[in-house]
């Protein structure tokens, strides 16, 4: 199916925002190695996720892609928000809010919402189709 303009450029900017997410993660994995190997790995991960998935939708736009990316980037927000008040696994203590970290969780927000705007777009598609046709004869 060929999509229009206003849903690839969705597409890029959810893509982008979740590979730049990716890459911060990527670049804290080695800081947060040094206080807890679990949370640079977690960190590695993470990013490593983020770009992959950044490159298969944009790539390969498709609904179940969409929905992954915004659990995703829900799940990491709220994950961020609860190790902020309550220490996270094999940590010493609630982390800090900082400029890195909110910036991440912005380009994740921000994905989150252009997935949304794709998700509702395909369902109301879908809903158009399947109403029963008026016979205009």
């Amino acid at each position: 199916m060929e999509l229009n303009k206003s849903t690839k450029i969705l597409i890029s900017i959810s893509a982008l925002m979740s590979a730049l997410a990716g890459i911060i993660h990527l670049w804290i994995a080695p800081i947060h190695w040094f206080h807890s190997p679990g949370h640079g790995v977690f960190f590695l991960t993470v990013g490593v996720a983020q770009v992959l998935w950044a490159n298969l939708v944009w790539r390969q736009p498709a609904s179940r892609l969409y929905y992954i990316g915004a659990l995703m980037s829900g799940w990491l927000i709220a994950l961020y928000v609860i190790t902020r008040w309550l220490p996270s696994p094999f940590g010493h203590g609630p982390e800090a809010v900082d400029m890195i970290g909110l910036t991440c969780k912005l380009f994740e927000g921000l994905a989150m919402a252009t997935l949304a705007i794709l998700i509702f777009q395909e369902l109301a598609i879908k809903a158009l189709r399947e109403l029963p046709q008026a016979d205009l004869s």
